[in-house]
C-alpha cells in the first residue's frame, strides 16, 4: 500500500510532464512552398527539341525558361517551364 501511494504521485507528476512537453514543444511542420511567392526571373533557352506545340516552320523549336530565381524569397523555387516556340537552338 505505502508502494502504491507513493508511486501514484510519482506516475502522475511524470505523466504531467510528457503531457506538457507533447502540447507545448511540438511545432507543426512547416511546409515547403511549391512556387515563388515573390517574382521569378528566367533564363531562357531554345533547346532542339521539336513536336507538335511548334508546328511553325519559322520557328520549330521549343522555348523553356529555366534556372529561375526568386526575387523577394530567395529559397522559394522557380520551376522550369515551356513558353513558346523559337527559331535557332542554343
Amino acid at each position: 500500500m505505502k508502494k502504491l501511494l507513493f508511486l501514484t504521485p510519482l506516475f502522475l507528476v511524470g505523466f504531467g510532464v510528457g503531457l506538457g512537453i507533447v502540447f507545448f514543444g511540438a511545432h507543426p511542420a512547416e511546409a515547403t512552398p511549391m512556387i515563388c511567392r515573390g517574382t521569378c526571373i528566367y533564363e531562357l533557352y531554345c533547346s532542339t527539341e521539336t513536336g507538335p506545340q511548334c508546328t511553325n516552320p519559322l520557328k520549330p523549336y521549343y522555348l523553356y525558361k529555366i534556372n529561375g530565381v526568386c526575387l523577394g524569397y530567395p529559397g522559394d523555387p522557380c520551376p522550369d517551364d515551356f513558353v513558346g516556340c523559337c527559331r535557332m537552338p542554343g
